[in-house]
């Protein structure tokens, strides 16, 4: 009966962190190139069938814990386009990342709102430098026309004057979350040319955060948390009926 006490509240808590999951990805559902997570639950297993010679790692295996650790995993799954007109708001219709620099190092994004900065560099709303090919970030001269191609070429008043560094990582599952629309690579992680990619002038890609399909998961995962408490109760009232009931002289 403890062990359903404890297993109840493990579920209780699993639901409290996809609830936090959610809540997050509705928060940015306005933010330009944010990705969403979904939280991911490993359900683990005890067994009376576990007694006996049963394999450690066996379906019927007696584990260590109770239901409920979680996980997220990042959707990189593209979000849609927006044409905003802005020439400094670029998107990247295909796979590959923007790479940002600043003083935590280098960061990948897709979030593509940039904007000139004083000194002329091409930089993100915050301040951290866009990198081009040549790996150092992109200084604007004095223009008044900025023109950007399908490949990242970038050129003022007709002249070039860089291309943009798009890149794309082996392996996306790896990249970390740093912020709401940014990622930070392993350092061991390759990070080649985006194959394919096409750079979108005058265009945002919007979150690909859905909000009628989060807020369905969200009333889900309220309506699992109650039943885990109904069954918490329900638990906890037949143990106070073995302690303080059964055995009674009638």
């Amino acid at each position: 009966m403890v062990n359903g006490l404890r297993t109840a509240a493990s579920a209780m808590s699993a639901q409290i962190e996809r609830l936090a999951v959610l809540a997050n990805n509705l928060a940015n559902v306005g933010a330009a190139g944010y990705k969403a997570d979904h939280p991911e639950f490993f359900q683990l297993l005890t067994s009376p069938r576990a007694a006996g010679p049963v394999s450690p790692t066996g379906p019927a295996a007696p584990l260590p814990e109770l239901p409920g650790d979680v996980v997220t995993r990042t959707d990189f799954s593209a979000g849609p386009l927006r044409e905003t007109g802005n020439p400094f708001d670029l998107a990247i219709d295909g796979a590959g990342f923007f790479v940002l620099a600043g003083p935590g190092g280098q960061r990948l994004t897709r979030a593509g709102a940039f904007t000139r900065a004083a000194d002329g560099t091409l930089t993100s709303l915050d301040g951290w430098a866009v990198l081009g090919q040549d790996g150092r970030p992109i200084v604007l001269p004095p223009g008044a026309r900025l023109e950007v191609d399908e490949r990242g070429e970038i050129r003022v008043d007709g002249a070039a004057v860089g291309a943009l560094l798009v890149v794309e990582p082996d392996d996306r599952g790896r990249l970390q979350k740093d912020g709401g629309t940014r990622f930070v690579a392993p350092a061991d992680l390759p990070l080649g040319p985006a194959a394919g990619a096409r750079v979108r002038q005058g265009a945002l890609e919007l979150a690909n955060v859905n909000p009628i399909l989060t807020l369905v998961e969200m009333i889900d995962a309220l309506r699992v948390y109650e039943a885990a408490q109904r069954t918490a109760r329900g638990v906890d009232d037949t143990l106070r009926r073995a302690v303080n009931e059964v055995g009674r002289p009638t």
